[in-house]
């Protein structure tokens, strides 16, 4: 798998910048187009879905109010002297996750940001949660980290023998290959025996190492905390600069739920995460 096309997300909050940073240096890395989508709501009205795009129109055709002239101004600069150019896209008549979902589907990768931004940036609460469970994408979801994010030298697998895991392992394979050090974590009971079962961590290992990636594993027992804590203590005791895992949830009366570890992740990480549904 190559990484072709890389798509990342602007809105009005001051990590804009460093999740197109990041993005800009995972598509050059790789070769990869870069298309840059500023999608936000009408600044006059809040974060729900219900609003008619009439009103985006109208509102839009006002002043910079969604900041989207800051931001624009901000991409020009930082994509000046880029070759090939990056593309510049935005949406004022449809809602930002419908116009991300169907723009996702086009590019191999989705840069977003943290949910907790969705405030200063005007866009909907519960976005990047949205998009993963939502766009059947791999979304890396960048936290607002002052200064600029490169792309990780370390990274840390979270690996569950599941279809969302494997999911996970086969989108970050291109980012897996640029990467000096990876790392396997998972978690289990003390009577289990999860390396030497077919759909073990060593057997992922042996997987990776076809792909010409060597892999160290860490194997613990139950955690005292949570799982979603323990993967991200793990991710900083190794000092990863890039959290893999497969992202778990479901839908129920038209909301998206997260399972816990998932959404303890998107909430909490201090550093960026792929994520897969």
């Amino acid at each position: 798998m190559a990484l072709a096309s890389v798509l990342v997300h602007l809105d009005a909050s001051s990590a804009a910048e460093t999740r197109l940073h990041l993005a800009d240096r995972l598509a050059r890395r790789h070769h990869a187009a870069l298309h840059a989508l500023f999608a936000v709501l009408p600044p006059s009205l809040d974060g729900h879905f219900a609003y008619s795009a009439g009103a985006a129109m109208e509102h839009a055709d006002n002043h910079d109010l969604d900041g989207r002239e800051r931001v624009h101004g901000l991409f020009e600069r930082a994509m000046q002297h880029r070759e090939p150019a990056a593309v510049w896209e935005e949406s004022r008549a449809e809602l930002p996750l419908g116009i991300l979902c169907r723009r996702a589907w086009v590019h191999d990768l989705l840069v977003l940001g943290q949910d907790q931004t969705s405030q200063a940036g005007n866009v909907p609460r519960n976005l990047a949660a949205s998009m993963i469970l939502q766009s059947g994408r791999p979304v890396i979801v960048v936290p607002p980290v002052p200064g600029s994010v490169e792309p990780a030298s370390i990274v840390l697998i979270a690996w569950k023998p599941s279809r969302e895991s494997a999911r996970a392992v086969t989108a970050a394979l291109p980012v897996l290959r640029d990467a000096q050090h990876v790392h396997i974590a998972c978690w289990h009971d003390e009577a289990d025996n999860p390396i030497s079962t077919p759909d073990g961590p060593g057997e992922l290992q042996a997987q990776l190492r076809r792909h010409g990636i060597e892999a160290v594993m860490h194997v613990h027992g139950s955690p005292k905390v949570g799982i979603g804590a323990a993967l991200l203590a793990e991710a900083e005791r190794l000092q990863a600069g890039l959290l893999v895992m497969g992202c778990y949830g479901h839908g129920r009366a038209r909301e998206w739920l997260l399972g816990g570890a998932s959404r303890t992740v998107l909430e909490k990480a201090s550093l960026p995460v792929l994520m897969v549904h």
